[in-house]
């Protein structure tokens, strides 16, 4: 899941259809791990399966459907662009400190 949920991929621009195979081909993986070691993971029931497709599915289409309409990308220059704000402000300069500096004579 680490691999998928980077932060690299979330902005990356996948078609739908990229998104689906894609995801469809993690879904599987996981499902074929965890079959070969059911014991290790303490896999009973065809239950515990189906729900390990739901949470890696769920997780991975999540995390490559954010890139849509570009929301992570605007999100990260908005944020940049605040920090880069704080920053100036917090040094003394820029316009928004300069409105509030108090005069040194008062």
């Amino acid at each position: 899941m680490l691999s998928v949920s980077s932060q690299n991929v979330s902005i990356s621009k996948l078609k739908d259809d990229e998104i689906k195979k894609r995801t469809r081909e993690i879904v599987v993986t996981a499902q074929c791990m965890a079959l070969d070691n059911w014991k290790d993971y303490g896999i009973r029931h065809c239950d515990q399966m189906r729900f390990i497709h739901q949470i890696v599915m769920s997780n991975t289409l999540i995390t490559l459907k954010q890139s849509e309409n570009e929301g992570i990308r605007k999100l990260l220059m908005g944020t940049i662009q605040e920090q880069s704000l704080n920053s100036t402000a917090n040094n003394g300069g820029g316009m928004l400190s300069n409105l509030f500096r108090r005069k040194k004579d008062e």
